[in-house]
């Protein structure tokens, strides 16, 4: 193999192998263990950072509002652009709070968990994104937290940008 050919397929083995370690730990140590969160403290934990630090749902753009701001004879590729990110990070930010409202119904008793719910709380506390979540979303190699903050930096700079979309 060509010595860069081979880092990354060392490199994917690595991770690949550390990925397979996390998943293979026992999940639920408890508190009355010490050994850790459960999945179930991990997902409530994140469920408060999405609501309190990030508050991703009171932060969504209004596209209609955007779109009256933006004059026809002004409207270009780059306006474009900005309002199919606007959508496409509302309908991210929508699916996201959804189905963690449904999580924490679940926890409560209100709803019965399903696998979906179960898939969602493990990428949470193995700290990756969701698929559910990363179709939707733009491509990072980040872990869900950092992931998050970016996300964060995100929907504040297209708000930034919604006052002034010419």
């Amino acid at each position: 193999m060509h010595p860069n050919a081979e880092i990354d397929f060392r490199t994917t083995q690595c991770v690949q192998l550390f990925r397979l370690l996390q998943e293979i730990q026992p999940r639920d140590a408890g508190s009355d263990g010490g050994a850790g969160e459960t999945v179930q403290e991990k997902v409530q934990s994140f469920m408060q950072k999405v609501n309190d630090e990030c508050s991703l749902d009171a932060n969504k753009l209004n596209v209609e509002e955007i779109i009256s701001r933006i004059q026809d004879d002004s409207r270009g590729p780059y306006q474009n652009s900005f309002l199919q990110e606007c959508e496409v990070m509302n309908y991210l930010i929508k699916i996201i709070v959804e189905s963690l409202r449904d999580v924490e119904l679940a926890f409560k008793g209100e709803l019965t968990m399903t696998e979906n719910m179960e898939t969602l709380m493990n990428a949470i506390s193995f700290n990756a994104i969701p698929a559910t979540w990363s179709k939707y979303a733009f491509p990072s190699n980040r872990g869900l937290g950092s992931w998050l903050d970016n996300l964060k930096h995100r929907l504040d700079q297209l708000n930034l940008w919604k006052d002034n979309p010419q």
